[in-house]
């Protein structure tokens, strides 16, 4: 009223509650200019008209199913109010919808405003809350190994299957001790909660498996920090586990003494084709120090997958990676004069490279970022080192020539 006393201009008495007559309509006087009565009374009218549309409605809902039709931060009645054609804006949405406050006993929801616009709130309410009286919990055993495949990376399998069969899935945390640890609940209508614990049951069954003992010793040169493990489960859809077991300590890896061939500082990029070409720096390590670390014996591999088949195509794998890990007793590091020439180790597409490991059955390593000083690293016999060295520098003496 202050407001629209403010943009007319005019007086405007409004009677006391007291004094309205049982109608419930209150006569208000207008004074002022003829053109300041009518822009008031024209707003009055307008503003009237609201007020006749308006009406007040109340539900009782269960006051446990409050905070849900509320959703977090108010998302879900909002998206309720404004579906059914009401205001965006929080303070008139407040207005219009009025939970009790949570301290106390009332159960009653209040809405109020245009009639329309009151009974799709109404009715929307009315479903949810119907829908979650009806909602049922079940809860499924599934060993804590086998959470992962129920939340993927990030949580994407997870919502992915809330969404698929509208239910709610509720994964024990990793603190979490005794039965409870097992225990996932699924939360939804009783018939979806049904066709999302026959999946899941599916989805964690036991599947084939087979264990292989790896050497303590290669356990950390055969998973090549978790890379072999991804293609197993890329090519053949396989993972890996070990019963429960600690991994053996990863051990320190051998680096170069940044020397040359002779014990003295980097070799120095040169012109001159025969210096440059001589000018390198080689070191090789034995690398049974460092597998020493590892401890003697072995750790099982427990391979599981969806079918014999992938199962023993991925036991193949692993054993001839295993054979290989067994033959890599040493660990060279050859520095080239100019890191311009690593990229002939590579070659088009890791033609070359990969000819090189063929032909000496090593592993090389080519660094990333071919800066001055680093090393490419090739581990396999001291022959094969030796070999995969003499090969690499001919490449280079042959560009360079």
């Amino acid at each position: 009223m202050e407001n629209m006393r403010l943009s007319t201009g005019a007086q405007i008495d409004v009677p006391s509650r007291d004094a309205i007559a049982s109608s419930d309509r209150a006569e208000i006087k207008i004074r002022g200019t003829k053109k300041q009565v009518e822009d008031a009374k024209k707003l009055l009218q307008e503003r009237a008209k609201v007020f006749d549309d308006t009406i007040t409605r109340t539900l009782d809902v269960d006051k446990k199913h409050h905070r849900t039709i509320i959703g977090g931060g108010g998302s879900n009645i909002r998206d309720i109010v404004m579906k059914a054609g009401g205001p965006d804006d929080r303070r008139e949405l407040a207005r219009m919808v009025r939970f009790p406050r949570a301290d106390s006993d009332e159960s009653q929801i209040r809405v109020e405003g245009n009639k329309d616009v009151v009974d799709k709130i109404i009715a929307s309410i009315e479903a949810i809350a119907s829908q979650l009286a009806n909602q049922t919990t079940e809860h499924i055993e599934v060993a804590p190994e086998k959470h992962r495949l129920l939340i993927g990376r990030g949580g994407e399998t997870r919502r992915n299957l809330e969404s698929q069969f509208n239910v709610g899935i509720d994964v024990p945390k990793q603190t979490t001790t005794g039965a409870a640890r097992s225990q996932v609940k699924l939360s939804g209508q009783p018939a979806d909660v049904e066709k999302a614990k026959a999946h899941i049951l599916t989805l964690v069954k036991d599947q084939e498996g087979e264990t292989v003992l790896v050497p303590r010793h290669v356990h950390h040169a055969i998973a090549d920090n978790g890379q072999f493990f991804r293609r197993l489960r890329n090519d053949h859809k396989v993972t890996v586990d070990h019963a429960g077991q600690q991994p053996p300590p990863k051990p320190a890896a051998s680096q170069p003494r940044r020397g040359n061939n002779k014990g003295g500082s980097l070799p120095l990029i040169t012109d001159d084709a025969a210096t440059s070409a001589a000018n390198f720096s080689w070191e090789l390590h034995d690398a049974s120090a460092s597998a020493a670390e590892s401890g003697d014996g072995d750790i099982p591999w427990i391979l599981r997958g969806p079918n014999a088949e992938s199962v023993a195509k991925a036991k193949s794998a692993l054993e001839r990676a295993l054979q290989d890990a067994e033959k890599h007793t040493h660990t060279g590091f050859l520095i080239l004069p100019d890191p311009r020439a690593y990229r002939l180790v590579v070659g088009p597409g890791g033609s070359q490279i990969n000819a090189i490991r063929k032909q000496t059955g090593s592993k090389v390593s080519v660094p990333r970022d071919q800066a001055r000083g680093e090393a490419i690293e090739i581990a396999g016999s001291r022959e094969g080192c030796e070999e995969a060295k003499e090969i690499i520098l001919n490449l280079v003496k042959g560009q360079e020539q």
